[in-house]
């Protein structure tokens, strides 16, 4: 047996004539109670030092050989949040168990994080970076960084109430983030924050709006939700868009300076990034943080020849009250010209904007935010070419991936050859899956020919987009690549997403082929489960 406590482990003592010895474990940073933890089982146990910080891990004896693929970024993820805090990893040591059965998917216990043992990938899935089927963005990277990221954010500076919850778990939502940035490049970022805005709206969507700071709740778990974690994430993203990279980096350096060992609020937080911009944050903070609901956008475009001038109307169309206003922030809009890309940032604080730019050529592209900086949603009407130079030209993934939706949308044969090129040559894997999705969205004979002409993509998470695709045609010529796909391809999760959009496209013989495909081995049962969802 082993036992794992918060701060370092200082006595082992045995108890005479008895199978039994006593831990003794010492955490000298002052911390809240709730961070405290102890863990007891039997584990194997694997160290290293890494600048001078004990980093252990503590797992189950059968998961020795995926211990590497769980936790082998902590080194890489503490040097880097150490660089973006200002701040070295605070502790003596860093240790992460694995139990069977947690609530959660990891605990943030001072020093000693807790961690679910479902998160381990195998040799099988270990290139899927996807861990659960059906909610993308979870994954052992990106736990092992949130948890990690708690340290700074939730142990070293803890929220003062469970008001402000947010200070915690946006933090930590965000740093895994940047640490798919600092490491894997800004499209993986932004991607990664598209699906915390799908979780987000979705929770809006279908349960309750709120403020990110609520001070009305029943049970402090009760705000553990979307608005705290995804939000929260994206505020602070926009936060950093609104100061720039250097003040906001600046702003959150001097916050946790000032209240390390201590507890915060979330005004706290502001008044430390007006101290080191120089800015005034109050409204931003009450319109984004003690505000509900998020600007949407519809947008109108036309080119004035005459002039040679661009001409945009922006309204504000959601549903504005007590708890949501008329949204005050800068958006960039983009113009891609004879003269090259041009970037212009105008201040939107009104119902309706109308937005004039005088450029001497007609625009090849016109773009919104296209760098995703704002938590929104949009409609811009844009022509068929407009979008099609956007996804072929654009030089930001997300706007070319953006391009690919809204061609989908039109449901029109036209749209077919531009989308399938970027599906076949685009540099990025998210604008070659989005563009698959979106033939799959047009939906017609004709869509499904070009989805199937374009082969088995070779990166697995466009194979998903595959699948995704061909739940749209029911039961029209995608059932073979769909079966194929369910009974033999490398990936768990690829596997997990043929069987959704099997019983999706409503194909004979799909429950069948389910009820074999539930007979794979797979990790944590995956794909067992996803049959049994798909046959349900």
């Amino acid at each position: 047996m082993d036992a794992v406590g918060d701060g370092v482990r200082e006595l082992l003592v045995p108890l005479l004539h008895r199978d039994k010895v006593t831990y003794h474990w010492k955490e000298e940073t002052p911390h809240s109670s709730y961070l405290n933890s102890f863990v007891v089982g039997k584990f194997g146990v694997k160290k290293e030092e890494v600048d001078g910080i004990s980093l252990e891990y503590y797992f189950p004896e059968g998961k020795r050989n995926d211990v590497p693929r769980y936790f082998g970024e902590t080194a890489k993820m503490m040097k880097v949040f150490g660089e973006l805090t200002g701040i070295k990893y605070p502790y003596a040591k860093y240790a992460q168990t694995t139990v069977e059965d947690f609530i959660y998917g990891g605990m943030e216990n001072i020093s000693a994080t807790t961690l679910a043992t479902t998160y381990y990938p195998d040799e099988r899935s270990e290139e899927d970076f996807q861990v659960s089927y059906s909610r993308e963005g979870q994954n052992a990277v990106n736990l092992v960084a949130h948890e990690l990221a708690h340290q700074w954010f939730s142990d070293l500076v803890t929220c003062a109430d469970w008001t402000h919850a947010w200070l915690n778990e946006g933090f930590a939502s965000y740093f895994q983030c940047l640490y798919l940035e600092k490491e894997k490049g800004v499209d993986l970022l932004r991607w990664d924050m598209s699906l915390k805005a799908e979780l987000y709206f979705d929770e809006e969507e279908t349960s309750y709006r709120r403020p990110i700071v609520e001070r009305n709740y029943v049970y402090p778990d009760d705000l553990f939700d979307s608005a705290t974690y995804e939000k929260g994430a994206w505020m602070i993203h926009q936060l950093r868009y609104v100061l720039g990279d250097d003040l906001f980096f600046k702003g959150v350096q001097e916050y946790l300076r000032q209240f390390s060992r201590e507890n915060a609020e979330t005004h706290d937080l502001r008044k430390a990034l007006e101290r080191v911009s120089g800015e005034t944050l109050e409204e931003h903070f009450e319109e984004f943080f003690f505000k509900a609901g998020y600007p949407e956008f519809e947008i109108e475009y036309s080119w004035d020849e005459v002039g040679s001038t661009a001409n945009l109307t922006v309204r504000q169309r959601q549903l504005t009250d007590e708890q949501t206003p008329i949204f005050r922030l800068p958006c960039d809009i983009v113009f891609y010209t004879r003269k090259g890309r041009m970037k212009r940032r105008v201040l939107l604080s009104s119902a309706e904007e109308k937005l004039t730019f005088e450029l001497g050529s007609k625009p090849r592209i016109v773009e919104f935010d296209p760098e995703e900086w704002i938590l929104k949603k949009v409609k811009f009407g844009k022509s068929f070419q407009l979008l099609a130079n956007q996804l072929r030209e654009s030089i930001d993934a997300s706007s070319r991936a953006r391009a690919a939706a809204d061609l989908g949308s039109t449901k029109n044969n036209a749209v077919l050859a531009p989308l399938k090129e970027a599906a076949l040559t685009d540099p990025s894997w998210i604008v070659r899956a989005r563009a698959l999705e979106a033939l799959g969205e047009v939906g017609t004979e004709e869509a499904l020919t070009s989805i199937l002409s374009l082969g088995i993509p070779e990166n697995r998470r466009v194979r998903r987009a595959l699948a995704r695709a061909l739940a749209n045609f029911k039961d029209r010529g995608g059932y073979k690549l769909l079966a194929e796909l369910l009974l033999s391809d490398e990936s768990p999760y690829l596997q997990c997403e043929a069987a959704i959009s099997l019983a999706k496209a409503q194909a004979d013989g799909a429950l069948q082929l389910l009820k074999k495909a539930m007979k794979i081995n797979s990790p944590n049962f995956t794909l067992t489960e996803a049959c049994l969802d798909a046959a349900g």
